[in-house]
């Protein structure tokens, strides 16, 4: 292979969140899930001993070629493998010469060949006059499903896209692959099983479980921090480090995606026996690859789930040796704290809990709003953080108006009614207050009932005086309840007891949550906010840290 000095072939999908949610079914993102995978193996197989290849991850490979025709050919197998089995997959390739500046220069170009010929891509996805639509994404529809076939819906039209996602040799090679990766991964036999039933319950000639649509789901979306810039600048890193710096790439690539891996399984294993027994847990890992993930689990554990592979990830990261001594290379390059001392990853994390109706691209839209929103919070000060919201009612599209609605102004003092986004070294208060909500008493019921919380929410709503006013209530009730140590932390999370809900901050400073408005930064209005909202309002997503 020493002789491959001529030509460097990427191929790369675009567009893979829209790919995978354009339809509203579950086993549609599954079945998209697994073919987007599927590149990779592609990408190595269509190689066939005459390339080497660079780089494989889900939706992006890179290759090495002796001539332009050999680069040329594995591009062209790719995309028509793409147009046959996976049609509505953004699939483009680009081919660039080595020169006098090396192979990290022509990648460098040839990725940017590839943004230019996305935008002159010219797919036919648009419904024409006399087209039908499918009855999922809008598309045209490519046939009248035959209600004889085991493989389709009785009575319904689907595009050619929705259909290859949906046939049953796909299906079962998705469960296949997902349970290869978990068993690669070491985790516990009984989770593989229990997950395997959960896809078994949506396979194609079934329908989704009624039971299913009464229960609330949760995408959670992850990514680790500042790991662009690390990919950027890795030939460098790897300089600086006196590596090769395309099998030191390839290397931590392949250990950051099993690092994912067991650090999900970390997670579920943690919370798989809360489930009531003979009911799968239902956990659908869609994307897991290098340091994005994309999980649809059920709403009641999100919470829960989340914080731990948040907390799971950072230290699977730090034991690996490819990867922290990566990372603490980079941090010296950079002369910053980009990673920790053990050379371990942060990462944040968005959760968005929504009905089972709810469309599953909205949902993976706000969870990516809520997972930047938690990079925001770790922007001055590196860690890992997690945001979330759940969907109750007809939400505004976009997170910054949701948080606007949880705020309000009076007497020129701006109170914000949420918290969140929380480091995870600042949850501890969050989490005390949340097992005090669910303390018992000896009757075996609730010392701080649900209606004392509403309440106390609503109150909170109303401004300050109705909640101090509602609070002497509660702590004369609190006496009743012998609830007084439950009610003190309640008041206290995330900020001081004795001050009750509310904790001074200053408008637009980075540990505020709410949107920074320019007119509060001049005038420097003061600015007090409360963990209360956050704690009554996740009470149903807690299953996890309650226990």
């Amino acid at each position: 292979m020493k002789d491959l000095t001529g030509y460097v072939a990427v191929v790369e999908t675009g567009g893979n969140q829209a790919y995978i949610f354009e339809s509203n079914r579950l086993r549609d993102a599954v079945g998209a899930s697994y073919l987007l995978a599927s590149l990779e193996h592609k990408a190595i197989e269509a190689l066939d001993g005459c390339g080497r290849v660079l780089l494989t991850t889900s939706g992006k490979a890179e290759a090495l070629f002796a001539s332009r025709d050999l680069a040329q050919a594995w591009i062209r197998d790719l995309t028509l493998w793409s147009a046959q089995n996976a049609p509505g997959m953004d699939l483009v390739g680009a081919i660039e010469q080595l020169g006098d500046r090396g192979i990290e220069t022509a990648i460098g170009r040839a990725y940017a060949k590839l943004g230019s010929m996305r935008g002159r891509q010219a797919l036919a996805r648009r419904t024409l006059p006399w087209s039908r639509p499918c009855s999922y994404t809008g598309l045209p529809a490519s046939a009248e499903r035959n209600p004889t076939h085991p493989e389709h819906e009785r009575g319904r039209r689907a595009s050619v896209e929705v259909c290859s996602k949906r046939y049953q040799h796909v299906f079962k090679a998705t469960r296949k692959r997902v349970a290869q990766r978990m068993k690669a991964a070491g985790w516990h036999d009984a989770l593989i099983q229990n997950i395997d039933q959960a896809y078994s319950r949506m396979a194609p000639d079934q329908g989704e479980p009624a039971t299913d649509r009464e229960t609330w789901r949760a995408v959670i979306h992850a990514d680790a921090n500042r790991m662009g810039r690390v990919f950027l600048n890795f030939p460098a890193i790897a300089q600086q480090m006196g590596v090769d710096w395309l099998t030191a790439r390839e290397e931590f690539s392949r250990a950051i995606d099993n690092a994912s891996w067991r650090a999900l399984g970390d997670a579920l294993q943690e919370f798989r026996g809360l489930v009531h027994p003979g009911v799968p847990f239902q956990v659908y890992p869609l994307i897991v690859g290098g340091d994005d993930l994309t999980i649809v689990c059920d709403g009641r554990f999100s919470l829960s789930i989340a914080h731990r592979y948040l907390e799971a990830f950072l230290e699977r990261t730090a034991s690996e040796p490819k990867i922290s001594s990566v990372m603490k290379a980079a941090a010296k390059y950079f002369g910053d704290d980009t990673t920790t001392e053990t050379g371990g990853i942060h990462a944040c994390a968005g959760v968005a809990i929504v009905k089972h109706h709810f469309p599953f691209f909205t949902a993976v839209g706000l969870a990516e709003e809520l997972c930047r929103s938690a990079k925001d919070r770790v922007r001055e000060r590196p860690g890992s953080a997690m945001d979330w919201h759940a969907v109750y009612d007809a939400s505004p599209p976009s997170l910054p108006q949701i948080r606007e609605k949880l705020q309000h102004e009076m007497n020129g003092i701006r109170y914000l009614l949420t918290c969140r986004p929380y480091r995870l070294d600042q949850l501890p208060p969050f989490l005390d207050a949340a097992k005090a909500v669910f303390a018992m008493n000896q009757d075996g019921r609730r010392k701080l009932p649900n209606g004392a919380l509403n309440r106390l929410r609503s109150a909170l709503f109303q401004g300050p005086d109705e909640t101090k006013r509602y609070i002497a209530v509660l702590e004369k009730r609190a006496e009743t309840w012998k609830a007084q140590d439950e009610l003190v932390s309640l008041l206290g999370a995330g900020g001081n007891a004795e001050q009750g809900p509310w904790t001074r901050c200053q408008a637009g400073q980075a540990e505020s949550s709410a949107p920074s408005r320019p007119e509060d930064q001049k005038e420097q209005k003061p600015c007090y906010r409360s963990a209360v909202v956050d704690v009554i309002d996740s009470m149903a997503f807690l299953e996890g840290w309650k226990r």
